[in-house]
């Protein structure tokens, strides 16, 4: 076994980790180029403040004092070292199970069958900033996808290989699945925050006091999308497979349009919540994603 075969095992053994049906143990605190502007922040912003008030406190020394414009400078720094160090020091291990997950930070196991979650809008690939989940007591969590592992592929993978052909059934025997859409206002302000949170240095400091509010996903007045074997319900609007054309687009769109296809609905994914499942069974009962 590599050493991170042996790293890994002693994580798990250290943290007393139930092993049974575990598949694999994500690391995603690793160093950046990112860190080392942060490394050289805290060294100005730190060393900066300290030469500066003991210059102040010398008052016989005949070097020529730091101006006082240059403090706001080194505080700067500082509050950017701190969120950068907070913010990496928080990243998770991430324990992959057949059957959910599981973050060293909660430490408490998600199931697949009861899983719920949505995305944040951003810039990094597929234009995701965090994946959002309800843990239990209906307490919220997300994990930043600004990371080079591939967390959300991966759960996602697993959740639909479980959950998938158990929703089709159902679906099948006239159960009728839901979901649930954002508000513009949530939208916008996501979208802000995950642009924000990708500028380099500053990034960790609007994820930490820019809140997400996923919980007003559910708790405020929303709007639901129904999703039958036959038709969808967006609000009190019916769109059957048979009178239009129901798909994902390739920029991660619901489409649906007439026959003529003139577009009557479009929705960004990252605007439902549980998008992949979505996409998954839209793909499945009205055709493969354009």
């Amino acid at each position: 076994m590599g050493n991170l075969d042996k790293k890994v095992e002693k994580i798990i053994r250290k943290n007393s980790i139930n092993t049974e049906k575990l598949k694999a143990v994500l690391l995603t605190r690793k160093l950046s180029y990112n860190m080392i502007l942060v490394v050289w922040a805290g060294i100005i912003g730190i060393g900066g403040i300290i030469v500066y008030f003991l210059s102040l406190s010398d008052k016989n020394s005949e070097q020529t004092p730091i101006p006082e414009v240059a403090l706001p400078v080194f505080i700067l720094c500082t509050i950017i070292f701190i969120f950068n160090l907070v913010a990496f020091i928080e990243k998770p291990i991430v324990y992959l199970y057949e059957d959910g997950f599981m973050t060293s930070r909660e430490k408490e196991k998600i199931l697949y069958k009861t899983f719920d979650y949505h995305y944040t809008s951003g810039t990094s690939e597929g234009n995701i900033h965090k994946f959002c989940y309800r843990g239990k007591n209906d307490e919220w969590f997300s994990l930043s996808l600004y990371i080079p592992v591939d967390i959300r592929g991966m759960i996602v993978k697993d959740y639909l290989d479980m959950i998938l052909p158990w929703k089709i059934d159902e679906i099948e025997k006239g159960y009728e699945e839901k979901f649930i859409i954002k508000k513009k206002k949530q939208e916008i302000l996501e979208l802000i925050t995950g642009i924000a949170s990708m500028l380099p240095l500053i990034g960790a400091v609007f994820e930490k006091i820019i809140p997400e509010n996923s919980e007003k996903i559910y708790t405020s007045l929303k709007n639901e999308i129904l999703l039958t074997k036959n038709y969808i319900k967006i609000e009190d609007k019916i769109y059957s497979c048979s009178e239009n054309r129901i798909f994902i687009n390739k920029y991660r769109n619901l489409i649906i349009s007439d026959l003529n296809d003139r577009i009557v609905e479009q929705i960004f994914l990252n605007s439902i919540t549980r998008p992949d499942l979505l996409a998954a069974l839209v793909n499945h009962f009205y055709g493969e994603e354009k």
